[in-house]
């Protein structure tokens, strides 16, 4: 069934409008939520729905189009570096036999590491030094929160 709607629906919708998030929906915010519930729209629900459909191996047709949307501003190079991610997890080699971007699944491998960082750079995306010295950021302050220190941003990924 997923399989269907991606082919037959979201792709030629991507194609002719672009991907459908934040940028041609808008954000998923409560004084949004009108939205979903007239419209049943929602800015993470093709995100979600590809997320299902590359947990198998998929034909990569949709990798050039979801890059192109990276460069509209339709599609977030952390979302993208996840699709990615679930193609080089779940396609075991079938049809995607490129690298982690290690965004959401990550590769084992040391010696891919280089080309991962690469690969994210030309995304836009931090090296993966970076990421984790920002993640760890993120858990020293919800930490410090924990304890009663609120002289800090609160991070809603981190954070409850």
């Amino acid at each position: 069934m997923v399989r269907e709607i991606v082919e037959n629906e979201l792709t030629p919708l991507i194609l002719k409008y672009g991907f459908p998030n934040e940028k041609l929906i808008g954000l998923d915010e409560a004084s949004f939520h009108h939205k979903h519930q007239y419209d049943k729209l929602k800015s993470n629900f093709a995100f979600i729905i590809l997320v299902h459909y590359f947990s198998h191996s998929r034909p990569t047709t949709l990798n050039e189009i979801l890059l192109s949307n990276i460069e509209t501003g339709n599609i977030s190079p952390r979302q993208y570096a996840s699709l990615i991610d679930f193609q080089a997890q779940w396609g075991r080699n079938k049809y995607y036999k490129g690298l982690h971007y290690n965004e959401w699944h990550s590769s084992k491998n040391e010696k891919d590491l280089d080309q991962i960082n690469k690969n994210r750079e030309a995304i836009g995306l931090e090296d993966l030094e970076t990421k984790k010295v920002k993640y760890q950021r993120g858990l020293d302050a919800c930490k410090a929160r924990n304890l009663g220190h609120y002289k800090h941003i609160k991070f809603w990924i981190f954070c409850g």
